[in-house]
């Protein structure tokens, strides 16, 4: 579960705030796992309305052991959703969030389901509410604002692990044996060319196009002061 971890701050495409995701390796690097997981927070039911908490980075597929560092799973938030859409007791449904984004893996399509809730959606955040998560609070019919909250922080990025130094430093050598051309260009052992980086700016920079685009939204947004 450590393994999994690792790899997705070492090689996903991240849409969160940067210092949120250096303090989550930090975080991975101190900790001992104990194997007991984190319990998601609930939705609630107030007068009619569902109120579903979005906390933490998020992402697809968590396992208990990054649930622990308090992320939220985008499969159990469009279960929620879909729960409450389909509750009768339920009016309307609001989304709390206090997040500063997460991995873009899973991302579009959670965004596609909230955009089909037929129940009024709301989403509000007196915290944080950066990157992927303002995509999902941008796929509300309209968004709330505390005076102080954050938003925006639109834009994507990986952080690629060169461990070659390391590696020299400790006396070792990684002798790789592929089958494929660029199986290896992303390898951690080995400096990445200035090919494969310019690759992964083009590929970065679409990206943040297209979540510029997807958070673009005709929604209401109101700032509470």
């Amino acid at each position: 579960m450590t393994a999994k971890l690792t790899h997705k701050l070492n090689n996903d495409v991240w849409a969160i705030l940067p210092d949120y995701h250096g303090a989550i390796a930090r975080q991975l690097q101190e900790h001992d796992y104990d194997g007991n997981g984190y319990e998601l927070p609930r939705p609630e039911e107030e007068s009619g309305i569902a109120i579903i908490h979005i906390h933490g980075a998020v992402g697809k597929l968590l396992t208990d052991f990054e649930r622990m560092f308090g992320m939220t799973d985008y499969d159990d938030i469009a279960e929620q959703v879909a729960d409450a859409d389909a509750n009768p007791n339920i009016n309307s449904i609001l989304l709390h969030i206090d997040s500063p984004g997460g991995t873009i893996t899973g991302l579009p399509e959670l965004a596609a389901k909230l955009r089909n809730v037929s129940k009024p959606l709301v989403a509000y955040t007196e915290g944080t509410a950066a990157s992927a998560a303002y995509w999902i609070a941008s796929q509300a019919d309209s968004v709330l604002l505390s005076e102080s909250a954050e938003v925006g922080s639109v834009g994507v990025y990986v952080a690629l692990l060169d461990q070659t130094e390391y590696l020299r430093n400790m006396g070792l050598k990684v002798n790789a044996v592929s089958a494929g051309d660029n199986k290896l260009d992303y390898a951690d052992f080995k400096p990445l060319s200035e090919g494969r980086a310019s690759d992964c700016r083009r590929m970065l920079t679409s990206g943040t196009q297209d979540l510029s685009r997807k958070s673009t939204t005709n929604a209401t947004c109101q700032r509470q002061v």
